[in-house]
């Protein structure tokens, strides 16, 4: 019979991080937020109406919750994540929760267009 007081974590594991900087670790992904964003002028024409806009600097910038077991090494601001296989960088991370040998964290990461 399993232990009440502690948890496994089971499922797909998908979000990695700590590779290159002398550990890895992995959690289970319960929730990702993926947004498609940047920066944006507009130019006027000659009454001031927008006639056009100019995109650029886009980003992704991705929010993750996930559950780690208690003590496992989380990731800092800057570190490089892996979530379905695509590469971002930490911005934000909050701890959540944690109860019985497991803590929900989320992240905020960006990943930009010109490091793709």
């Amino acid at each position: 019979m399993a232990n009440p007081s502690t948890a496994d974590i089971k499922g797909d594991t998908t979000i990695i991080w700590g590779t290159g900087e002398g550990y890895s670790s992995m959690g289970h992904v319960q929730r990702v937020r993926d947004l498609l964003t940047g920066e944006e002028v507009e130019i006027s024409d000659g009454d001031g109406e927008a006639a056009a806009a100019v995109l650029f600097n886009s980003r992704n910038e991705l929010e993750v919750e996930f559950i780690v077991k208690t003590g496992d090494q989380l990731p800092t601001r800057g570190a490089s994540i892996q979530i379905g296989g695509l590469a971002s960088v930490v911005t934000e991370r909050e701890r959540a929760w944690e109860a019985k040998g497991a803590m929900k964290c989320v992240i905020k990461a960006k990943r930009w267009s010109f490091a793709q």
